[in-house]
């Protein structure tokens, strides 16, 4: 298998509705129109549901960038459904210990939920989750 050709792939898969959604929060922004977060919801869901419908394993990655665009866009609703649909996915999809993945994504949450309210420079914690996943 190319390795590169399906990073590009999932990427391509990943992303496409997040820029659908900035562009259309740019034409909102430019026209005036009022600000819809439905867009950001529905951005979250379809870039997961691609994510999962990728041909190989490297997806066990890309699930969980959803999640974190949901936490970043403070979507507290959206994240907990992104959360328990993970959870379902890595457990049939992957056999990994369904208490395993819930404790992990219960971390995510608390992590989300602490740093929300302190004003904290985010990106070097960000950096060590990565490398922790």
């Amino acid at each position: 298998m190319n390795y590169f050709i399906d990073t590009i792939y999932g990427v391509i898969m990943l992303l496409f509705p997040i820029t659908v959604c900035i562009l259309y929060q740019a034409y909102n922004k430019i026209y005036n129109f009022k600000y819809n977060d439905l867009c950001n919801d529905f951005a979250f869901f379809s870039s997961f549901y691609l994510v999962t419908k990728l041909p190989y394993d490297f997806k066990y990655l890309l699930i969980s960038i959803p999640l974190f665009l949901a936490y970043f866009q403070k979507r507290d609703l959206s994240a907990i459904l992104l959360s328990l649909l993970s959870i379902g996915l890595i457990y049939y999809r992957y056999d990994v210990s369904i208490i395993i993945v819930i404790v992990e994504l219960i971390i995510y949450f608390i992590i989300y939920k602490i740093f929300r309210k302190k004003s904290i420079y985010l990106f070097p914690i960000i950096k060590m989750l990565f490398y922790l996943i």
